[in-house]
C-alpha cells in the first residue's frame, strides 16, 4: 500500500516526463503517481499514463500555471487516496529509487517536521548541487541556496539541517500540513509560489527539513527549454524567455514581501529591493533587453493592482475543468 502521492505537472515536456515517471516506477517504496497535463498542445500524454496502473492522468482544460496545476493534483489525492504525505516533483526529474522510502522513514522519527526537502543535483552534471538547503533573504525578497551550482558533495550540501525556504522542484510534504494550510496561491501563476508556500508553514509553525540522503536529479527549467538547448539562469540577458520571467519573478517577490515581511524583515526588505532591481534593470539595459526592463514595470504595476486580493483555497473545491 503506498503511503505517498507524488504530484506532477507536464505542460508539453512528454520525453522528460515520461523519464520521471519511469523513476517513480521504480522505487523501493511504492507510491501512487497523480499526473496533471497543463493542456499541453504535445500529443501523447496518455501513453505515459498507460505505463502503470498506479499512474492517474488528469487533463486541465487551459494552462492554469504550476501552481494551480500542483492543486488540480493534491485535491485529487486528498479526495481519492489515503496518502499520508504528498510530493510535489518537477516532471523534468529523475529520483534515486531509496529516495521516497528515506523520505517516509525521517518523517515517521521527526512527527513535527511539515516538509522534508532532499538534494537536488544537475542531471546533465550529478556532481553539481541544485538544492543543498535554502533560507529566505529578505533584502533581495527571495531566497539563497548555499553550494548552488558548487560540488554536490561539498560540506553544506551534505548537511542535514532546519531551513525556511524548500524547491518547489521536490517537496514532500504531510497530509496534514494541505489540509491545514491550504494548497499553492492560486494569484501566483509561475515563480515564488514555493517561497510562499514556505513562508505560509513557518508562520503556522510548521518545520521544514532538508535531508540530503534523499536524492533527485534535476534538469534545469526542463518545462521551458526545448531539446538539447543550454541551460541559463532565469534571469540571464541570454535568456530568449527573460521578460516572461521577469515580470512574474518581480510581481511575485513583491507579493510575498507586502504579505510576510514584518519588522525588521519589512526595512531590509523595502530598502534593499530597489537597488536590487536598479542593478538588474542596469544589466538588461547593457544587453539591450529593453522588453525585460518593460516586463519589471509591468510585473510592479499589476503587484500594485493584485495586492489587496484574497488567496482562495482551492483544495476545498471540487476538481474542475479537468477530464
Amino acid at each position: 500500500m503506498s503511503r505517498a502521492a507524488v504530484v506532477l505537472v507536464n505542460y508539453n515536456n512528454l520525453t522528460d516526463t515520461m523519464l520521471c515517471v519511469k523513476s517513480l516506477l521504480a522505487l523501493i517504496a511504492p507510491v501512487d503517481i497523480i499526473l496533471v497535463d497543463n493542456a499541453s498542445s504535445e500529443q501523447g500524454i496518455d501513453t505515459v499514463a498507460a505505463l502503470a496502473s498506479q499512474v492517474v492522468l488528469l487533463k486541465s482544460a487551459c494552462n492554469v500555471g504550476f501552481g494551480r496545476g500542483n492543486n488540480i493534483g493534491i485535491r485529487w489525492a486528498l479526495q481519492h487516496t489515503s496518502c499520508e504525505f504528498i510530493f510535489i516533483l518537477n516532471n523534468d526529474t529523475t529520483i534515486q529509487s531509496d529516495a521516497i522510502q528515506k523520505m517516509e522513514v525521517f518523517m515517521d522519527l521527526h512527527p513535527n517536521t511539515g516538509m522534508v526537502a532532499p538534494r537536488i543535483l544537475m542531471m546533465e552534471a550529478s556532481n553539481t548541487l541544485w538544492y543543498g538547503g535554502g533560507y529566505v533573504f529578505w533584502p533581495k525578497g527571495s531566497v539563497r541556496v548555499p553550494g548552488y551550482r558548487g560540488s554536490a558533495d561539498s560540506e553544506i550540501a551534505l548537511t542535514e539541517r532546519e531551513v525556511s525556504f524548500a524547491s518547489g522542484c521536490a517537496m514532500f510534504i504531510r497530509r496534514d500540513v494541505f489540509v491545514e494550510i491550504g494548497g499553492f496561491d492560486p494569484r501566483y501563476f509561475m515563480y515564488e509560489e514555493d517561497v510562499e508556500f514556505c513562508l505560509r508553514m513557518s508562520s503556522l509553525d510548521w518545520i521544514i527539513r532538508y535531508l540530503p540522503a534523499a536524492v533527485v536529479l534535476h534538469r534545469g527549467q526542463g518545462s521551458t527549454r526545448s531539446g538539447e538547448q543550454n541551460f541559463l539562469s532565469v534571469q540571464n540577458p541570454k535568456n530568449p524567455r527573460l521578460a516572461f520571467f521577469a515580470y512574474h519573478i518581480t510581481r511575485n517577490k513583491l507579493l510575498n514581501m507586502y504579505i510576510y515581511a514584518k519588522g525588521k524583515n519589512f526595512w531590509l526588505f523595502w530598502f534593499c529591493f530597489p537597488f536590487y532591481l536598479g542593478s538588474k534593470c542596469v544589466e538588461f539595459t547593457i544587453h539591450g533587453r529593453f522588453d525585460a526592463i518593460l516586463a519589471v514595470f509591468e510585473g510592479i504595476k499589476f503587484f500594485i493592482r493584485d495586492r489587496h486580493s484574497i488567496f482562495i483555497n482551492e483544495l476545498e473545491y471540487p476538481i474542475k475543468d479537468i477530464e
